[in-house]
């Protein structure tokens, strides 16, 4: 089970990732994408929660406030 904590801390994390690429080119996005990948200890874990966020709707950008 994952605490409460680990996942704000985790969503933290996200969010600035999010942010850090915000305004940047489609080329620099995906070296930024690309570079974080590449450097992560557990690369099938971390495709395997993109792909849950992904799936279900967390990734999606619907309106203003969920910037």
């Amino acid at each position: 089970m994952i605490s409460e904590d680990d996942q704000d801390l985790c969503m933290q994390r996200l969010s600035a990732r999010v942010r850090f690429v915000d305004g940047l080119s489609a080329e620099l996005i995906r070296q930024a994408a690309e570079q974080h990948a590449d450097e992560h200890a557990e690369r099938q874990l971390l495709a395997y929660a993109y792909g849950h966020l992904r799936a279900s709707g967390a990734l999606e950008v619907r309106t203003e406030a969920e910037k």
